[in-house]
């Protein structure tokens, strides 16, 4: 049985463990390093906060002290020396430790490698590689190994450090030479957005970061460095550790307390409409701040990241690597998968519905329709869509005259190969270049484009690939 816990880390998930064990009843106390890490933690009761850094011998003496029935290492993946310790002392003093590891960002995904992601395992490997380069660094590794970056001539004058906003690391900084508008203090983590303006700010042509995973920002750190196309080092973990995540950990502590308490996996499918996320629903956005994860393809992501601060965001959207990853944490109970459009109308929703139900049980599904595309280009141009014969090319082939001639309006929904151009050369050569065609490219953003105009007049349009049209055969051109 478990009455009390002793939590290590001033992290997020060691404030969130701390919080969530004390509002269960346990007796908690948390151990932080600094006093900002005692100030970030919420009072509550049953809840103790003991400030200051432990080696060995004090560790054992403190646990000794306080006699906890589990040990919860919940420090940051790279303070692998505090790892060591607490692991050395709990061994010492007899009592179960569990190491929580924070999820890594999917390695496999295209952020993370090319040519422009260089991996290192350390700040000093990270200090060399920049003391050969030139250009603005914008360092966001915290002050712990700030002193690395100001060995090398020359390099110092140019790293602009993100720190956390605590009196004893700005003290640290100034010492180091790293002040004015070189030193910035915000905790984090960060917005992809507020990234993108603060590498813009120092016109920086290097970030570094350390490889922190999902709830530490890593993503949305590589996204901004990726739009600002500029080089970003990435400091690997120390060992991928095993361990539980803090949901499984929370699981695993009722579990021991007595309590088999589990619930089901919730799913929102999400349409979010066109682009830019300004189509979301009042309860699709609902259900993005109280999901733990948020799956969709990159572009999705970052269009509704300003709608769920703070939401980690997974870019998988294809249903077997969603369900494949859910099964490898059995205690996620509410996630979400954002799709463009709307989810009834060629949408990806229904491919993901399909795979559910090849899974079975373990899910509940909730779906979410956003403002599709053909209602939204309906409505810019002011045309009744039951007059419109609603058809895609997004993805496969549609005999698009042969559309023309039956149906008179027809609306198509474009992709890369299927583009203005070629669906307008593709008119004119059937002898329907007098077609008029509606045009929205990237509706729902702030660029959004309309055109008006005949399809013979178009053959030679390069837009983007956002793009969906209505065509009007000449006699229907009044048709409402």
């Amino acid at each position: 049985m478990i009455h009390k816990l002793v939590i290590f880390g001033g992290t997020s998930e060691g404030r969130e463990l701390a919080e969530w064990s004390a509002d269960q009843g346990f007796d908690t106390v948390v151990s932080v390093a600094t006093q900002y890490g005692r100030q970030m933690v919420a009072d509550r009761p049953n809840l103790k906060i003991c400030e200051g850094r432990l080696d060995r011998e004090c560790m054992k003496a403190f646990l000794l002290r306080e006699a906890p029935d589990l040990v919860v290492d919940a420090t940051h993946p790279h303070a692998a020396e505090v790892t060591q310790t607490i692991r050395q002392a709990a061994a010492d003093c007899g009592l179960t430790r569990i190491r929580v590891v924070r999820e890594e960002f999917p390695t496999g995904t295209e952020l993370c490698g090319g040519e422009n992601v260089l991996r290192v395992s350390s700040a000093r490997e990270a200090a060399r590689v920049l003391a050969q380069e030139s250009g603005a660094v914008f360092l966001t590794t915290g002050s712990k190994e700030l002193r690395e970056f100001t060995r090398y001539p020359g390099l110092r004058e140019r790293i602009y450090a993100r720190v956390l906003p605590d009196s004893r690391v700005l003290a640290e900084c100034e010492e180091l030479g790293i002040r004015g508008k070189h030193l910035i203090a915000m905790q984090g983590p960060f917005p992809m957005e507020m990234n993108l303006a603060m590498l813009r700010m120092v016109s920086a042509g290097w970030m570094v970061t350390k490889e922190s995973g999902i709830s530490g920002g890593f993503y949305e750190k590589l996204e901004a460095a990726r739009q600002c196309g500029i080089r970003t080092i990435v400091i690997e973990r120390p060992e991928h550790e095993k361990g539980l995540t803090v949901a499984e950990l929370k699981t695993r502590i009722l579990t021991l307390a007595g309590d088999g308490r589990r619930q089901s996996c919730t799913i929102c499918l999400i349409g979010m409409g066109m682009g830019g996320g300004q189509q979301l629903t009042l309860e699709a956005q609902k259900a993005l701040l109280e999901s733990e994860v948020i799956f969709g393809a990159p572009r999705m992501l970052e269009d509704i990241a300003p709608y769920a601060p703070g939401r980690p965001g997974i870019p998988f959207y294809m249903g077997k690597d969603i369900f494949n990853y859910l099964e490898e944490h059995p205690q996620k109970n509410t996630v979400s998968v954002v799709f463009s459009g709307d989810t009834g109308y060629h949408s990806g929703c229904s491919g993901f519905l399909k795979e559910l139900r090849m899974r079975g049980g373990g899910y509940s599904v909730r779906v979410f329709p956003g403002i599709s595309t053909f209602s939204c280009l309906c409505a810019r141009f002011q045309i009744r869509g039951e007059t419109v014969f609603a058809a895609s090319v997004h993805g496969q082939e549609e005999d698009i005259v042969s559309l023309l001639k039956n149906y008179g309006r027809v609306f198509l929904l474009l992709d890369r190969t299927h583009t203005i151009s070629s669906v307008c050369q593709q008119l004119s050569e059937a002898g329907y270049g007098g077609t008029q065609i509606l045009a929205g490219i990237r509706l729902g953003y702030a660029d959004e484009q309309l055109i008006k105009d005949r399809a013979d007049r178009l053959t030679r349009r390069d837009t983007d690939s956002l793009a969906a049209l209505i065509l009007e055969r000449e006699d229907s051109i009044d048709a409402g």
